[in-house]
């Protein structure tokens, strides 16, 4: 059930293609990865699942805590 309802790279949600997030060499991810944005106070993240090249799948979790740069944000 949360797998289906996370937002798809390029697809859906904040991953959807009107953030463009999964442009030029990041376009090969669209449709693979699975994952929730999420921000709290001073802390940025980044969550979910990705279906590497041969089907794996593979979950990640990535957050910045403290004063994040828009260098760091766009990284995530």
């Amino acid at each position: 059930v949360i797998y289906d309802g996370l937002p798809v790279a390029g697809k859906s949600g904040t991953l959807g293609p009107g953030y463009n997030r999964f442009t030029g060499s990041s376009s090969v991810a669209r449709g693979s990865v699975f994952a929730k944005t999420g921000w709290i106070d001073n802390g940025y993240t980044l969550s979910g699942i990705i279906n590497s090249a041969d089907g794996t799948p593979l979950t990640f979790a990535v957050f910045a805590l403290g004063n994040v740069g828009d260098n760091a944000k766009q990284a995530i």
